[in-house]
């Protein structure tokens, strides 16, 4: 984010001994500054301007960078007068603040089966469902996941974008607010998997807002291969 503070003295006389205060609000990191008069001091906040003739005009621009965790929330830039060596008649003017909201977007991955219980040889879903809780729509959405060693790869249908099956990467792009979108993944369940619990996973892969919920970002689903352990058993008996 880019701010120009600019100082004017509508006198009626020259000023002397000014000083702005603009201290960056927790969610602001301070990365530079020019001043085109006096010194500023970003740990203090203090723009140290000095004198200012009638009239005149002197700017001071802020570049800050959003903090992480920021998604969200509304940041507030406050510039003040906090000194100078004539009274000021109209102090109603002293001070200025810009809001800037970060964008965010909440994505929530689910992760499904058609069936949680299948048998070797048997074809299964997975559908991975990706639905944007907002507020902000998002165009670099993309998420990763693994099918577990067991379950071969026979196709997949994406509502939207691409799927790379080489990475395990699902590339959404644009996804408005209260839109979702699905993947379908067919895989078939490997021959001598029987008895064995295979889990695929899903997840946020990247996202170009911030994502304010971190809970749901990532999902998991099992498939209990069936097994049938049958045994026969003989007995003899003598008459």
């Amino acid at each position: 984010l880019s701010y120009r503070v600019t100082l004017t003295n509508a006198g009626p006389a020259s000023a002397s001994g000014v000083i702005v205060t603009d201290l960056l609000s927790a969610g602001l990191l301070h990365e530079a500054h020019v001043a085109s008069r006096g010194t500023y001091d970003p740990v203090t906040g203090l723009w140290a301007v000095g004198g200012l003739a009638l009239a005149a005009s002197e700017t001071l621009d802020l570049t800050a960078v959003v903090a992480a965790g920021a998604a969200g929330d509304t940041l507030t830039n406050t510039a003040t007068i906090t000194a100078s060596d004539q009274f000021d008649p109209a102090s109603g003017n002293n001070a200025a603040f810009r809001d800037a909201r970060v964008r965010a977007a909440d994505v929530a991955v689910t992760l499904a089966a058609d069936t949680t219980r299948a048998g070797e040889g048997d074809a299964v879903t997975l559908t991975w469902t990706a639905l944007n809780q907002g507020p902000d729509s998002t165009a670099g959405l993309a998420l990763t996941g693994t099918i577990p060693a067991g379950l071969t790869l026979q196709g997949d249908v994406p509502s939207q974008g691409d799927f790379d099956a080489g990475t395990g990467t699902w590339t959404l792009g644009a996804l408005a607010p209260a839109d979702s979108a699905t993947l379908d993944l067919s895989v078939t369940v490997d021959p001598g998997t029987a008895g064995s619990s295979l889990t695929a996973f899903a997840a946020v892969g990247a996202t170009d807002r911030g994502d304010p919920d971190a809970s749901n970002d990532a999902d998991s689903v099992a498939v209990a291969v069936r097994a049938a352990d049958l045994r026969v058993t003989q007995a003899v008996s003598y008459t």
